[in-house]
Parts: C-alpha cells; sequence; structure tokens
C-alpha cells in the first residue's frame, strides 16, 4: 500500500523528505508556488518520494471572473506555470480551484473562456486539472456537466 501526505510551507524539505521516508510516506503534493520548487522536487525524488499532484495558486483566482483583463491574465499565467510544472515532472493532475471566498463570483462567459483556455492547454501537455473547493456547489456542478460530459476536456471534480 502507498501511503501519501501532503506537503506545506514551514518545514525545510530535505528535513522533511527524510521524515516522510522513514515514516513509509512515499507520495505527496505540493503548492506549484513552492518557493525553490526545482530543489525540493529534487529532495523529494533523490528520497523516492512521489509528487502525485500540483495544487495551483488560488490567491486571486477570483481575477479569472472579473473585469480587469491583466489581472485575470496574470493568474491564467500562474495556473498554466502549474500546468507546466507537472508537465516537467511528470505529475499527472494539477488542482485547480474555481473561485474563493464569499459571495462566489458570478459564473459568465468571459470567466469560463479563460477556464477553457487553461483546460486546453492542460490537455496539450497531458495534464489533467481537478477542480475543487466544495464550499460552492453549483460552480463544480456546472464545469462537471459542461466539460466532463459534452466535451473532450477530460477536467475531473476532486474532494478537498
Amino acid at each position: 500500500m502507498e501511503i501519501g501526505l501532503g506537503v506545506f510551507d514551514g518545514f525545510e524539505h530535505e528535513e522533511l523528505a527524510r521524515l516522510l521516508k522513514d515514516l513509509g510516506v512515499s507520495r505527496t503534493f505540493l503548492m506549484s508556488e513552492t518557493p525553490d520548487f526545482d530543489n525540493v522536487m529534487r529532495i523529494f525524488t533523490e528520497n523516492g518520494i512521489v509528487c502525485e499532484t500540483l495544487h495551483a495558486p488560488f490567491n486571486n483566482i477570483n481575477a479569472l471572473w472579473g473585469d480587469d483583463r491583466e489581472a485575470a491574465e496574470q493568474m491564467l499565467r500562474r495556473l498554466k506555470d502549474s500546468v507546466d510544472k507537472c508537465a516537467g515532472y511528470n505529475i499527472p493532475v494539477t488542482v485547480v480551484h474555481l473561485s474563493s471566498g464569499c459571495p462566489m463570483p458570478q459564473i459568465h462567459d468571459v470567466g469560463v473562456k479563460r477556464f477553457e483556455s487553461l483546460f486546453d492547454y492542460a490537455n496539450q501537455k497531458g495534464v489533467t486539472v481537478a477542480l475543487e473547493n466544495q464550499r460552492y456547489l453549483e460552480n463544480l456542478s456546472y464545469f462537471f456537466v459542461r466539460y466532463t460530459l459534452f466535451t473532450e476536456f477530460c477536467s475531473v471534480v476532486c474532494y478537498d
């Protein structure tokens, strides 16, 4: 049986990798904007710890639903960077929030098209986008029905 454990900031990664290995933990996930990401991945690889998913950044995720085009494009670049890291390290999944905070942004065509561009980009790179947070099930339901049932996009909903 493989055991996985999420890793967050606040730990020295070499010590953490050693501890995980000693405890028999062989799987983890990281935040895609973890400082010194390449070095952290090297440390985990050297210790036999596989990164199964990357969690994409979510601070300012609501910009994808907003009117500020530059903020939306900047956020989309950050999400695509998570996809690039997945592709570069053979990590099959990036986890992406649809929104953050209260109230949730209204779903509309411009925001949907921004997410579509992310899905298309990930699909081209062979990376799955897992959509989360369960705070607003209607957002997840909308995307689940639209993209997993009726299109070529292979996004999934994950439980957090």
